[in-house]
């Protein structure tokens, strides 16, 4: 999975987590969004290939992104950063 798949899918299960009416569901997809993150973050690790042969995104803003990402869905993090 390219990281623009990755993205995608941690921005659909935040969304997903913003949108649970049960707390259930909100734990659930809040999980879900964190594992993506962490894949993120740790996309250079792993051996999954590194960009999409149409999209290619610079390294600084990818490295932002996923730590905003991060701090969206965990309200602690954000404050620790500040």
């Amino acid at each position: 999975m390219d990281l623009k798949e990755l993205y995608l899918r941690q921005r659909v299960a935040a969304a997903s987590a913003a949108a649970a009416t049960s707390p259930q569901a909100k734990l659930s997809h809040r999980e879900l969004a964190a594992s993506y993150a962490d894949r993120i973050e740790n996309y250079d690790a792993s051996g999954e290939e590194r960009y999409s042969p149409t999209h290619s995104p610079q390294a600084g803003i990818i490295d932002d992104e996923a730590l905003s990402l991060r701090a969206l869905l965990d309200p602690q993090l954000a404050t620790a950063n500040r």
